[in-house]
């Protein structure tokens, strides 16, 4: 399993709807959830596609969902489904993608 880790932690400030933002101390993030969908009903307001990636912060459980739309989305599905995954693993190419996106701040991505 992949994961991005800070050394030092990077403060990120994370709140939810309705609360007041707080700062978290992130040492590493970990990829829990990849979802698409190119189903009829489920499409954008331009008629495509939606992928979501989302990390999770071990230690606090803080979690943070990154939305892809559109065309966006739909290269990157055939991004992983042209992918070979025996090479470098789906979740390190998700975190790679993030860091390369500015979505996520670049740290060093390892490996178990």
């Amino acid at each position: 399993m992949a994961k991005i880790t800070y050394d030092p932690p990077k403060v990120i400030a994370t709140s939810s709807f309705g609360d007041p933002e707080t700062n978290l101390n992130v040492d590493e993030l970990r990829v829990v959830a990849l979802s698409f969908n190119r189903q009829k009903g489920y499409e954008t307001t331009q008629g495509t596609a939606i992928l979501s990636v989302t990390v999770e912060h071990p230690a606090s459980g803080w979690v943070h969902t990154v939305i892809y739309q559109d065309a966006q989305a739909l290269a990157y599905i055939k991004a992983i489904n042209s992918a070979n995954f025996s090479a470098i693993p789906l979740d390190q190419r998700l975190l790679e993608k993030l860091v390369a996106d500015g979505k996520l701040p670049s740290g060093t991505i390892v490996t178990a």
